[in-house]
C-alpha cells in the first residue's frame, strides 16, 4: 500500500513538474508574441482599410474563383483528365493571387488618395482587371465546354485586348464590334 501510494505521489509531483513547466513556457511565449500580438493589432487597424475596404468585391473574386472551378471541373471531366490536387492548388492559386493583388491594388490607391478623379480610373482599371482574372478565365471553360458557341468569341477577344492594353474602350468600342460580328466564323 505504501508503495502505491508512493507511486501515486511520484506521478503527481512529476505531473505537477510538467504542467509547472507548461505553464512557463506558455508565460514565455506570451511575453516573446506580446510585441507581435500588438503590431498585429495596430496592423489590423491599416488592414483593415487596405485590403477590406471592399467586403462586397472580395465576396465577388470568391464567387467568380468559385464559379471558375466548378466550370474548370467541367471541362476537364470533359477531357477525362481532372485531377483533384491540380483543383484544389488551382483554386488556391487563383484566391491567392485575387487576394495579394487586390491588397496590392488598395496599397496603391491608398498611396494616392488625395487625386480623386484618378482614383476613380485607376480603381476601375484594378476592380475590372482583378475580376476578369477567374472571369475570363471561366469564360474560356464554358467556350471550350460549348464547343465555341458560348460566349462569343468577341466576348473573350474584347476582354483578352482589355488584359493585354487595360484600355476600358477595348471592351466598349462600337467598330471593333461590327467588324467582329461581320467576320466569318472561324472553325
Amino acid at each position: 500500500m505504501k508503495t502505491y501510494m508512493q507511486t501515486l505521489y511520484y506521478k503527481f509531483i512529476i505531473d505537477l513538474k510538467h504542467q509547472g513547466e507548461n505553464i512557463a513556457n506558455s508565460f514565455g511565449y506570451s511575453l516573446c508574441f506580446a510585441p507581435v500580438a500588438w503590431l498585429v493589432t495596430y496592423v489590423s487597424g491599416v488592414s483593415e482599410r487596405l485590403f477590406f475596404r471592399n467586403v462586397d468585391f472580395i465576396m465577388c473574386i470568391m464567387a467568380a474563383v468559385t464559379l471558375d472551378a466548378a466550370i474548370g471541373i467541367w471541362k476537364w471531366i470533359k477531357l477525362s483528365k481532372f485531377n483533384e490536387r491540380l483543383l484544389v492548388v488551382g483554386v488556391l492559386e487563383k484566391l491567392g493571387i485575387s487576394l495579394i493583388s487586390l491588397g496590392l491594388f488598395n496599397i496603391i490607391i491608398f498611396i494616392i488618395k488625395d487625386y480623386e478623379s484618378v482614383v476613380k480610373g485607376v480603381n476601375i482599371v484594378f476592380m475590372l482587371a482583378l475580376l476578369l482574372y477567374p472571369v475570363l478565365s471561366a469564360f474560356k471553360n464554358m467556350f471550350f465546354i460549348t464547343n465555341g458557341k458560348f460566349p462569343p468569341k468577341w466576348i473573350i477577344i474584347r476582354f483578352d485586348n482589355f488584359n493585354n492594353t487595360g484600355s476600358i474602350e477595348e471592351i466598349f468600342k462600337q467598330e471593333a464590334r461590327k467588324q467582329e460580328e461581320s467576320a466569318p466564323p472561324s472553325e
